[in-house]
């Protein structure tokens, strides 16, 4: 479950760049942030780094290998880091390993980070308010293409659409392919 203040990070930043509508341009949220973006080639296990030398954030994404969607994720990821962890830490890798938002007392501090980075990401690229009025505009009555089509809409990866419906309630069962 999403913590409520990384949420309402995530809104905050999207109502400071003044965006209404599904995509959520992670560009227009980094630059409001002052946080630079390059793109190029890492090896092939990171996804993205975020770098805080100076007071100045650059954010870093591996081109090699990773479609839109998961660059706009790194970015989001990324500007997670930023916004949330920023004053303890001024390096972060993402090595895109799942993390999952149960926290436990075994959960690591570095885990926590991740997890609460990944959090932030799903908050911004589909927020709750759109992702429900977006879904409530869909017509298909096949699972499938609801989260074909609204993974499209968001500019995210399918599964982390159908997850997001789910726990929202909005899709039945999680990611399917069969009609309802």
């Amino acid at each position: 479950m999403i913590l409520k203040h990384i949420e309402e990070k995530a809104i905050e930043l999207i109502n400071a760049t003044n965006q209404k509508s599904a995509p959520i341009d992670v560009i227009k949220c980094a630059k409001h942030l002052g946080v630079l973006i390059e793109y190029t080639e890492l090896e092939d296990d990171i996804f993205g780094l975020l770098v805080i030398k100076n007071k100045k954030p650059l954010i870093i994404v591996n081109t090699l290998g990773n479609n839109e969607s998961r660059k706009r994720f790194t970015i989001a990821h990324e500007l997670g880091h930023y916004l949330l962890h920023s004053q303890n830490a001024s390096f972060f890798i993402d090595k895109g390993e799942i993390q999952s938002c149960k926290r436990t007392l075994e959960t690591t501090y570095e885990e926590a980070k991740e997890r609460d980075a990944n959090e932030f990401a799903t908050s911004l690229l589909v927020p709750n308010y759109l992702l429900e009025l977006e879904a409530s505009l869909t017509t298909s009555d096949v699972k499938f293409d609801i989260v074909r089509h609204l993974s499209e809409k968001f500019k995210v990866d399918e599964m982390l659409l159908g997850i997001k419906l789910s726990h929202l309630g909005l899709l039945e069962y999680g990611f399917s392919s069969e009609a309802n």
